[in-house]
């Protein structure tokens, strides 16, 4: 249960956001529509609330994918929504109070506590259909989200070669003004190819430069894109997730893609070990779409990537050098005495 209290509705304030998000508005002609996706269960009532389209008579749904649904502030009770669309924005959700011109975080049953529709954190212009991870801040508070572009939805997708990339984007400015500028996330450089032996080839780039910056972005090209989560394997400050890069079409499908491992903070390689080379990612033939899953500790203590690839079976498989881990509560222990 995604709610801190009895919530019948999602409260869109503000303005009209970035990207013509419809706010000040309930449309519920379009709870039956089946093209559409919910955005999560936070509804008491059996119809639920979409995110739409700035229509005023809400004829056009903006179905959005997969969501992340975090507590923030770590009382056990789910309080933010981040949520991608098609048309590239990431939208956040609270259950938040007015603040003055802001809205900010509300404790259960505070007076004013609902869950509002705050806005776009970034907008990318490229299809999000995959949900973020989210990490606390390297520095100061805030929230690193994280997450990738790219879809597989329709037959024209195979030949798809327009630009997709992966985002890390710092989300702690308020929500007055909550949107993160483009000028303020810095990109990657180029990929450099590394012969890895035994006909493996690695992916690596220059560390950027983040001072003053909201974030770093990587860009993939070729048709390769994001189609699955990415995770964050404890204790490894790295993301990891995965790219396919499709070929084909949907009746003779073959797929390529890339494993990547990106430090959080610092945006350098993510010290992936493949054959005894660090690397920031390894090519992989698959079968589908490349999946990948959270590390697993092996027999000789090492953090072993897992996904759903034979590229990832087998005494080689990729492993992830653990590293400064971003900063927060991973796991607890009680210690008893007498």
């Amino acid at each position: 249960n995604a709610s801190r209290a009895a919530v019948s509705e999602f409260v869109y304030t503000g303005a009209t956001a970035a990207g013509g998000v419809q706010v000040n508005r309930h449309c519920d002609s379009w709870s039956n529509n089946t093209t559409a996706r919910s955005m999560l269960g936070l509804t008491t009532e059996a119809s639920s609330k979409w995110l739409v389209d700035n229509q005023s008579d809400c004829t056009e749904t903006r179905p959005v994918y997969c969501i992340e649904v975090s507590d923030t502030d770590r009382d056990g009770l789910m309080d933010t929504v981040y949520a991608g669309d098609l048309r590239g924005n990431l939208h956040k959700f609270q259950f938040s109070r007015a603040s003055g011109s802001d809205f900010v975080l509300a404790r259960p049953a505070e007076t004013g506590g609902a869950w509002r529709y705050l806005g776009v954190v970034y907008s990318t212009t490229q299809p999000i259909t995959t949900a973020p991870s989210v990490v606390a801040a390297c520095q100061g508070s805030g929230w690193n989200v994280l997450f990738g572009t790219g879809k597989l939805n329709e037959d024209t997708d195979y030949a798809d070669t327009a630009t997709r990339g992966f985002y890390n984007i710092l989300d702690n400015s308020p929500s007055s003004a909550l949107t993160v500028p483009a000028a303020s996330v810095v990109p990657m450089g180029a990929f450099t190819s590394v012969n890895l032996g035994n006909g493996l080839v690695g992916r690596n780039w220059s560390t950027p430069n983040l001072n003053g910056a909201r974030g770093w972005r990587m860009s993939f090209t070729g048709g390769e894109r994001v189609l699955t989560n990415s995770t964050i394997p404890p204790d490894t400050g790295a993301v990891l997730f995965a790219t396919t890069q499709p070929s084909g079409d949907v009746c003779t499908p073959g797929n390529s893609g890339y494993l990547m491992a990106v430090n959080i903070c610092s945006g350098r390689i993510g010290d992936l070990l493949v054959n005894g080379q660090v690397v920031g990612g390894v090519a992989i033939d698959s079968s589908g779409v490349v999946k990948v899953s959270n590390t697993y500790t092996n027999t000789d203590a090492k953090q072993t990537v897992v996904c759903n690839q034979d590229g990832c079976k087998g005494p080689d498989a990729p492993r992830l050098l653990g590293s400064s881990a971003p900063r927060g509560r991973y796991s607890w222990r009680e210690i008893l005495t007498k």
